[in-house]
């Protein structure tokens, strides 16, 4: 008989090994997907809130001015 060098008692590291590699490729495309969502997705990049809230945002910010703002507020209200 074999009692650790050959049977069933030396295959716990093939088992680890099986696990991480799981865990490796699990979490590679997890990230992947975040990735591609993060980058395709306007809204994401855009943060949370209306398009008011968006553009009050950026009139504060000065990437527009206030001709600018009056402009596509106006635009967000018609209806």
């Amino acid at each position: 008989m074999m009692w650790g060098y050959g049977g069933y008692g030396s295959m716990w590291w093939m088992i680890v090994v099986q696990v991480l590699i799981a865990a490796v490729v699990i979490a590679g495309v997890a990230f992947a997907v975040i990735a591609l969502a993060r980058r395709t997705d306007p809204v994401a990049s855009a943060g949370p809130g209306s398009p008011c809230t968006i553009l009050e945002g950026r009139l504060a910010r000065g990437e527009i001015d206030e001709q600018e703002f009056q402009r596509r507020s106006s635009l967000l209200m018609k209806p």
